[in-house]
């Protein structure tokens, strides 16, 4: 199953698509949150509460996502590789008069490939998926902490708190994806627009 490194980019980009809009309504969430924590959460005990409500968020959005990510992979990555194989079995057929076995039969066992391939790809993409939402949770706690700290003891403004720990989480958030050739590409979120409380003014980081 020769596969076209257009094949592999236009799947990646398919893919990528769909992970870069999940990846924005997680920064959104997070922005929403880190703002409300910054702002109410004038003790450990109402941030750790703030902290639990946002993994139940993300959770809910996970579940949102997370099939139609796996499904247009999975998708994508079967028509792909069935392509390619028609394709080879095609150009052999040109060579042979008969084939070694019924092409139906070949056809079915090509698909079983295909699918036990995917299988693999789609628990990778899914286990990277929990990992960055896990490490989006922890990012977030820290700074919120952080901001929270600079606020009370170090006499930073909540303009300035909130600045520092929007690039912070900012910094958090790269998807990256291997490409033909192991060429990287990455696909990142829109900056961060949060609103100045001083000036009105919105701002991005």
């Amino acid at each position: 199953m020769a596969l076209r490194e257009s094949d592999i980019e236009r799947v990646c980009n398919e893919v990528l698509a769909l992970e870069n809009a999940y990846l924005t309504e997680l920064s959104a969430l997070l922005l929403s949150h880190l703002k409300q924590g910054i702002w109410d959460a004038s003790d450990e005990v109402i941030l750790l509460e703030l902290k639990d409500e946002l993994s139940t968020r993300v959770n809910t959005l996970q579940a949102k996502h997370e099939p139609v990510i796996e499904h247009k992979l999975s998708s994508e990555v079967i028509a792909a590789l069935m392509g390619a194989a028609l394709v080879d079995l095609s150009n052999l057929k040109k060579h042979y008069d008969e084939p070694i076995q019924p092409v139906e039969t070949i056809k079915k066992r090509l698909k079983t490939t295909a699918e036990q391939l995917t299988t693999g790809l789609v628990t990778t993409l899914r286990r990277q998926n929990l990992a960055m939402a896990a490490s989006a949770q922890k990012a977030w706690y820290e700074a919120s902490t952080e901001a929270i700290t600079g606020i009370q003891k170090g006499g930073l403004s909540y303009d300035e708190a909130l600045s520092n720990a929007v690039r912070t989480l900012g910094e958090s958030f790269t998807v990256r994806f291997k490409w033909a050739h192991d060429k990287p590409r990455r696909g990142t979120t829109p900056p961060y627009g949060y609103r100045n409380e001083s000036s009105g003014r919105q701002n991005v980081a």
